[in-house]
Formats: structure tokens, C-alpha cells, sequence
């Protein structure tokens, strides 16, 4: 897991950004039991790894109270949907990045291989 602290004028903000790698970061950062607002979060599934269920991304709601910066998510193939997710964290001022999650697998599964999607939803 990468933490990277808001450093501005010489000093750290309270605001801290997350990136998790893997099934094993998710859990690591969910089982924490603060509940925290972070600027920037990214949760990435690497190719060939372990997938994430769906069900370990929904805890990120016990973790996160509110993102201030941009959530971004990658290559999540199990994840069907972000009720549960979006609507619960406070992300009203934020940019969210959904890229190659449920897309891609089914165009793999269908055999489509022409151009790779992704979806992007940005509200500020």
C-alpha cells in the first residue's frame, strides 16, 4: 500500500491519499478502524492477480468517510455496480474514474477486441 501525504508549504495536511494494489492492500487498509476522509484514493486489481470480490470493495465504506480529491478505480472485474459505494462515502466534490473494470472482461468474454473502454464520471 502507498500513502502519500498532502504536503503543501512545508507541512502535511490531515488528508492522506491511498493507493492499494491488490486483494491483500484492500484488506490491509479495511481492517484499519478509523474511519478517515482521504484526498485521493485508487484501487487497482493488476492484471493476472487475485480477484477482488465485490463485496471487499464495499468495506471501503467502514474506512473512508469522504474523498476530497479524485477516487479512482482499475481494473475491478468483479464490480458490478458503485450503489453501496459512492452513495455512502461523501464524494459530492470529487472526479471518479471507473477504468477497465466490467467493460473489458466482457468484451474479452464476447471476443470484441477493438478499442478498449472506459468510463469516466467527474463531478466538481
Amino acid at each position: 500500500m502507498l500513502v502519500i501525504p498532502y504536503v503543501m508549504c512545508g507541512f502535511v495536511a490531515a488528508q492522506n491519499s491511498y493507493t492499494l494494489n491488490g486483494l491483500s492492500e484492500l484488506k490491509e487498509f479495511t481492517a484499519g478502524s478509523v474511519e478517515e476522509t482521504v484526498e485521493n484514493l485508487t484501487l487497482i486489481e493488476p492484471e493476472g492477480s487475485e480477484m477482488i470480490p465485490e463485496s471487499e470493495i464495499l468495506k471501503l465504506t467502514d474506512r473512508v468517510k469522504k474523498i476530497t480529491g479524485t477516487l479512482t478505480m482499475e481494473g475491478l472485474s468483479q464490480l458490478t455496480t458503485t450503489t453501496g459505494l459512492i452513495d455512502v462515502i461523501d464524494c459530492c466534490f470529487i472526479g471518479i474514474f471507473i477504468l477497465y473494470n466490467q467493460v473489458k472482461q466482457l468484451k474479452k468474454r464476447r471476443g470484441n477486441t477493438d478499442g478498449e473502454s472506459s468510463e469516466s464520471v467527474g463531478r466538481k
